[in-house]
């Protein structure tokens, strides 16, 4: 740790290390970075969120780094989602990595977001929730509402978010009717992350058999069989015809 950053650090001087992001030194600004996730102060959010367009690389990943603890202690600022969610294209495995686990602190205020976004703000905002899928707690409703947009890489990215969504347990059973309808949609993307929601749904247990006509003609379908739509399949079948069979079977043995 830079002398002069620690210093400021135990007197926990958020001014001074505020000043010290916009020191010439990229090791300077890297410290200050990572100090200010320390202490749960507003002040330090603009200038953080500032950072993640840093030219250095470790100063990109320390900023959401921070803005991710400071979410944790409940300080955030909605200013921060979309550069957040640019972050997560960047070429440094950290930087997307902090980027995606500040985003899963921020993950509802993003889904509430959805509503006031259109066109590739809201494409990013689903992308976002479905990266990072370990987080609790969260509606999916607004998600759901985003199947009918008519951006048709809202609805694919969507589709994938709910997914993901799925297999982290998150999930709500009225998505499944509009998304057997997806699967029927004109573009190939689309219906493929409608089938990758279906298959991850089907294993929590949520499923409609309607869901199994579309999703066979898809398969049989060669201009658009994909690996999501044979995974997707598998398990829709697993959870509709396989499963009931083992664990009847496993209740006729345990009464024998």
């Amino acid at each position: 740790m830079c002398p002069g950053v620690e210093e400021l650090k135990r007197r926990k001087n958020i001014d001074g290390l505020v000043r010290d992001l916009k020191d010439d030194d990229a090791h300077v600004r890297r410290r200050a970075a990572e100090a200010l996730g320390k202490f749960a102060d507003a002040a330090s959010i603009k200038p953080l969120i500032e950072c993640l367009s840093d030219s250095d690389k470790d100063v990109r990943g320390w900023a959401a780094f921070s803005l991710g603890k400071l979410a944790d202690a409940g300080i955030y600022d909605s200013a921060s989602v979309k550069p957040l969610i640019e972050c997560l294209s960047d070429r440094d495995e950290h930087v997307h990595k902090w980027a995606a686990v500040a985003l899963g602190k921020l993950v509802q205020p993003v889904a509430e977001w959805l509503s006031d976004c259109e066109g590739d703000v809201r494409c990013f905002a689903t992308i976002a929730i479905g990266v990072w899928y370990g987080v609790v707690d969260v509606s999916v409703k607004p998600l759901i509402e985003c199947l009918s947009n008519s951006d048709k890489y809202v609805r694919k990215r969507t589709g994938f978010a709910l997914g993901e969504l799925a297999m982290a347990g998150v999930y709500d059973a009225s998505s499944v009717k509009p998304l057997t309808n997806l699967l029927s949609d004109n573009d190939k993307d689309v219906s493929n992350g409608a089938a990758y929601a279906l298959g991850k749904l089907a294993n929590t247990g949520v499923y409609d058999w309607a869901s199994v006509k579309p999703m066979v003609k898809l398969l049989v379908d060669h201009d658009r069989r994909e690996h999501w739509v044979v995974v997707a399949y598998r398990e829709l079948v697993y959870a509709t015809s396989v499963k009931p069979l083992i664990l009847d079977f496993q209740t006729c043995a345990q009464n024998r």
